[in-house]
């Protein structure tokens, strides 16, 4: 079966589905590791001073990750410890919002974003509070590195489709969660990975696709190993690479949804919870899709902080 499906803003050759590459660890380091090597040398300089002096320890690549890892209790370990905000790393776009739908839950108009109030921003607000806390900058060397640690990472959880995207609907081959399926958090498939998200999530370094198989390499070094090589396959246009407003990186990776919700239901179609098949086509699909967003959030996160830095 031929996906109907014509992938956007880039053109660039389809890997192997098989090849070991994830929007995991490995995803936002990649993220980073893309954006640091484009940076000028200016820039770079100013941005290493701010974690040479980072009370926590991190560098550029490794600090994409930790976000993530506060949220499982790791590398916050200051007297003050840094918010969690776990609903930080997404926008919930319901699957069938009209455009006034779409426009209000990714700017959530009238909310002031307070990181001491979880709920009072998500992944595209948040871009831009972080953002500007850099252009003010601060006097506190935690303080810098930990919006700068933001920054990277949530520009890279904003070009993830399912960061993006949840479905409240019952669909022709789907019926979500009561209270919705999360962006795809939900949704069961025929993977090693169990669920659709982790499948998205882990594109990139894991050869099985599940969380816990063998052969994950989430090193730097790794990651740097693999932006060099997507930097070469994937071909952006400076057009693209421009669209610094975080709204339109949202609308970009929401745009997705009819073929990351696509795979149909394997088995019967009256099982309690039935699983989806993950073809190899999809997978192909999913891969290139993968690789394009991640590229496109590296280039527009070293655009972005030419910008910040260039001005300081």
């Amino acid at each position: 079966m031929k996906l109907k499906y014509t992938l956007p803003l880039v053109s660039l050759l389809i890997g192997s589905a098989t090849s070991s590459f994830a929007w995991d660890d490995c995803g936002h380091k990649t993220v980073a590791a893309v954006a640091y090597s484009s940076l000028t040398d200016a820039t770079k300089k100013k941005i290493d001073a701010i974690f040479k002096n980072d009370p926590r320890g991190r560098q550029f690549v490794n600090a994409a990750t930790w976000p993530d890892d506060i949220k499982q209790g790791l590398r916050n370990d200051l007297d003050v410890k840094a918010p969690v905000d776990g609903s930080w790393h997404y926008v919930d776009i319901p699957f069938s919002a009209s455009e006034e739908e779409i426009t209000a839950t990714i700017n959530k108009p009238g909310v002031v974003v307070n990181p001491a109030q979880e709920h009072t921003a998500n992944a595209v607000t948040a871009i831009r509070y972080y953002r500007d806390q850099l252009k003010t900058g601060s006097r506190d060397s935690a303080a810098m590195a930990d919006a700068l640690s933001w920054l990277i990472h949530l520009t890279g959880d904003v070009h993830q489709p399912l960061h993006c995207v949840t479905v409240f609907d019952t669909m022709p081959n789907y019926t979500p969660p009561p209270q919705g399926d999360r962006g795809g958090n939900g949704f069961v498939i025929q993977h090693p990975a169990g669920e659709l998200h982790a499948f998205w999530d882990d594109l990139f370094d894991e050869p099985t696709g599940g969380r816990d198989g063998e052969g994950r390499d989430k090193s730097d070094d790794n990651a740097m190993k693999i932006a060099e090589g997507l930097k070469l396959k994937v071909h952006l246009a400076p057009t693209d690479i421009a669209k610094q407003d975080p709204a339109t990186w949202a609308r970009e990776s929401y745009e997705f949804r009819q073929f990351v919700y696509s795979p149909v239901v394997a088995g019967h179609a009256t099982m309690v919870h039935p699983a989806h098949q993950i073809t190899e086509e999809y997978a192909v699909k999913a891969r290139e899709i993968a690789e394009q967003r991640v590229v496109l959030a590296g280039q527009r996160l070293a655009a972005e902080l030419e910008v910040i830095f260039g001005t300081n």
